[in-house]
């Protein structure tokens, strides 16, 4: 007799996978995540690369929901490396969802803010997508496909930055900064971030509440980069002269990239039909700096 699984969660490497797949079994709930590294697979972890012919990927259990959150997700990497960015990010999920929709399983797909241009602030749900990098635009291709495909049957979650226990940048800056080293923040990258322990919350609310359709999690505010450094030396008691901020333009790593100041989403939806409000972006920053194990729910 074929088992049954309550949550299939594709990319267990990710950030995002790795915290949820903990939180499910944590909550006694049947899960199983795939990876990408063939030496960790185990009855609970099994192999999947989706730049291979997903078509032929072998899964017998029956599974009741499915949470996509893999992907090529550097922007850099996306547009320097179209197709194989879009072999991964489109051409694979939406096989992958064909799949476990004809055996009746439910889809979380995670997007993100970026299918928006930044133009203009807080896009409701409703809005047209205008995104302006590839990764932009291959988010809004699968949404688009699920949504005409499956309205029925998927949820997609549109994120903003999400912070955990570890963020590597700002770790970075904290150690430079206590050491009494400059650090060089962007006055042209902005985020409006929230928590990861946030974000694996709306998942399983989504699924105990059969919510469809188009979700935006977002903090309430956009901060630039330099404007949180500014906030991390206040917070940690240093000199706000260790700050010296720049334009990411100015650096050869993002003088191609394409910046906007308005990533901050509109949350209606989400306080409305499932009564939550994310954390504000400044307790979130503050996290970050001063207790960020918080931010993954410990």
């Amino acid at each position: 007799m074929e088992s049954k699984v309550k949550f299939l969660i594709i990319g267990g490497d990710s950030f995002i996978g790795s915290a949820l797949a903990c939180f499910f079994k944590k909550a006694g709930e049947s899960v199983i995540s795939t990876t990408r590294n063939k030496s960790t697979t185990c009855l609970h972890r099994i192999y999947l690369d989706l730049m291979d012919e997903v078509s032929d990927w072998k899964f017998h259990e029956s599974v009741d929901t499915v949470v996509f959150c893999s992907g090529i997700t550097k922007v850099d990497q996306c547009e320097s490396n179209k197709l194989i960015s879009k072999k991964v990010n489109v051409e694979s999920v939406c096989k992958l969802a064909d799949i476990f929709v004809d055996k009746g399983a439910r889809i979380i797909f995670l997007s993100s803010n970026a299918v928006f241009d930044g133009s203009k602030e807080y896009y409701s749900h409703e809005d047209n997508v205008s995104p302006i990098t590839e990764y932009g635009r291959q988010k809004a291709e699968v949404e688009k496909q699920l949504i005409i495909n499956y309205p029925s049957w998927v949820t997609i979650l549109r994120l903003t930055k999400v912070l955990g226990a570890r963020n590597p940048l700002f770790d970075d800056w904290s150690l430079s900064l206590k050491r009494g080293d400059m650090i060089y923040p962007f006055t042209d990258m902005y985020i409006a971030p929230i928590p990861l322990s946030f974000v694996v919350s709306v998942i399983r609310l989504v699924v105990d509440r059969g919510a469809k359709g188009i979700l935006h999690l977002s903090g309430d505010k956009d901060f630039s980069y330099a404007d949180i450094a500014f906030m991390a030396v206040a917070l940690l008691g240093l000199k706000k002269e260790q700050v010296n901020p720049i334009s990411a333009g100015e650096t050869n790593r993002f003088k191609s990239s394409i910046r906007t100041n308005k990533t901050a989403l509109s949350t209606e939806r989400l306080k409305c039909e499932l009564g939550i409000t994310p954390p504000g972006s400044i307790w979130t920053i503050q996290q970050a700096f001063t207790n960020p194990e918080v931010l993954s729910g410990a």
